[in-house]
C-alpha cells in the first residue's frame, strides 16, 4: 500500500510540474495573495520532510528549521501556495541528495519589507560548471552519482519562476560533495506583524486559559516549539516531556495538569502505552493525542487507549486551540 500511495503521489507531482512550467511559459500562472501565519507554513513543511526523510530510511538525517519571529508576529501576505511549493521543491531536492548529515531551512529577520528564505544541505551538491543550469527546464547533471536519483528536471525550473512573479531572485551556493544552499529574498507584504482581527479574536479573546497547565509530551525540538507558541497565545502555561516514562513521572509528582498532548511516537515507550498506563494510574483529564500516522479506524484505538481526542500532524494552529478550548475554556 505504501508503494502504491508513493508512486501515484511523484505520478501527481509529475503531472503538475508539467501543468505548471506550461503555465509558466504561457505567461498564464496567477497569484492569489492572502494574510496567513508564515510560521505555521514553516511547521507544516517540516513534518511533511520529517516524514519523508523517514520513509525513505535518511532517519539518520538531521532536520532543522530555524525562523525570527514568534507564532503571533508571524502574520505576512503573499501567495502561500506557491511560498510552499517553492520551499517544498528545494527541500525535496534536499531530501533526494542527502545521505547523512543535515537538512536545515528557514527565514531571515525581515529587512525593509524584505523575507530571506533558505535551504541547505550536506547532499551531493552540483559542480561549478553546471551551477549556471540548474534552473533550466528539464535540466539534471549527468554523472554517475546523480543518475541514481530520479526526477523530472523541472522543480528548480518551477521555482525560479515562482521566486520571480513573487518579486524576488533566487540564489545558489554549492560546491560538488560539499552541499547546497540556495537562498531567496522576497517583498512580504505585511499588513501588520499581529494577525488580522478575526484571528486575534480566535487566539485571546475566546480562549481563558491563564490558571492552566498542558503537558506537552513530544521529543522533536520543532514540534515543541510550535506547539508552546501557539498555546501560549492562549497564555496558558505548558510543561514538556520528551519521553513516555518523562511524562508518566510529572503526572506520579502530581503535578498541577488540566490537559494532556500527548504524541503517539515517542523514542521509549508509544503514546499508545503512555495513555494507558496514565488511566490504570488513574488519572482523569483530558488527554488529545497528536499523531502523523492518522487513519480512520485509528480514532477507536486512541480512545480505547485513553485519550478523549486526536489531532494530525502537521497540526493546525486554530484546529489545536478550538479542540483545546472544548475540555478548558469557559466561554463568556
Amino acid at each position: 500500500m505504501h508503494i502504491i500511495h508513493s508512486r501515484t503521489r511523484d505520478l501527481l507531482n509529475i503531472i503538475n510540474d508539467i501543468v505548471d512550467i506550461s503555465k509558466i511559459e504561457a505567461n498564464q500562472l496567477k497569484l492569489y495573495p492572502e494574510h496567513f501565519n508564515l510560521n505555521e507554513l514553516l511547521y507544516t513543511l517540516f513534518e511533511t520532510h520529517y516524514l519523508e526523510l523517514q520513509t525513505a530510511g535518511k532517519a539518520g538525517v538531521d532536520l532543522k528549521m530555524e525562523k525570527s519571529l514568534p507564532w503571533e508576529k508571524s502574520f505576512i501576505t503573499t501567495d502561500p501556495h506557491r511560498l510552499k511549493q517553492i520551499l517544498d521543491n528545494l527541500l525535496s531536492n534536499a531530501v533526494k541528495f542527502t545521505e547523512q548529515g543535515n537538512i536545515e531551512f528557514g527565514y531571515y529577520s525581515p529587512q525593509d519589507r524584505q523575507f530571506t528564505f533558505y535551504v541547505q544541505d550536506s547532499g551531493i551538491g552540483i559542480s561549478a560548471d553546471h551551477q549556471k543550469s540548474v534552473f533550466d527546464s528539464f535540466w539534471q547533471e549527468e554523472d554517475s552519482e546523480s543518475r541514481n536519483y530520479q526526477g523530472t528536471g523541472l522543480g528548480l525550473a518551477i521555482s525560479k519562476n515562482l521566486v520571480e512573479l513573487l518579486g524576488g531572485q533566487i540564489q545558489l551556493e554549492s560546491q560538488k560533495g560539499g552541499g547546497t544552499r540556495f537562498t531567496f529574498t522576497l517583498p512580504l507584504y505585511a499588513k501588520s506583524n499581529a494577525p488580522p482581527a478575526a484571528l486575534q479574536q480566535a487566539t485571546r479573546a475566546d480562549y481563558h486559559w491563564d490558571d492552566k497547565v498542558i503537558l506537552v509530551v513530544e521529543d522533536d525540538p520543532v514540534s515543541q516549539d510550535y506547539l508552546a507558541e501557539v498555546l501560549t497565545t492562549a497564555h496558558v502555561q505548558i510543561l514538556t516531556a520528551e519521553q513516555g516514562q518523562e511524562a508518566l513521572r510529572i503526572i506520579e509528582e502530581k503535578a498541577p495538569i488540566d490537559l494532556i498532548l500527548m504524541d503517539i511516537r515517542l523514542p521509549d515507550v508509544s503514546g499508545m502505552e503512555v495513555m494507558r498506563m496514565m488511566r490504570e494510574k488513574a488519572w482523569k483529564g483530558p488527554v488529545i493525542a497528536q499523531t502523523a500516522y492518522a487513519m480512520g479506524e485509528d480514532h477507536d484505538k486512541f480512545l480505547k487507549a485513553g485519550a478523549d481526542d486526536y489531532i494530525a500532524k502537521p497540526i493546525d494552529a486554530f484546529d489545536l486551540l478550538s479542540m483545546v478550548n472544548r475540555f478548558l475554556g469557559e466561554k463568556d
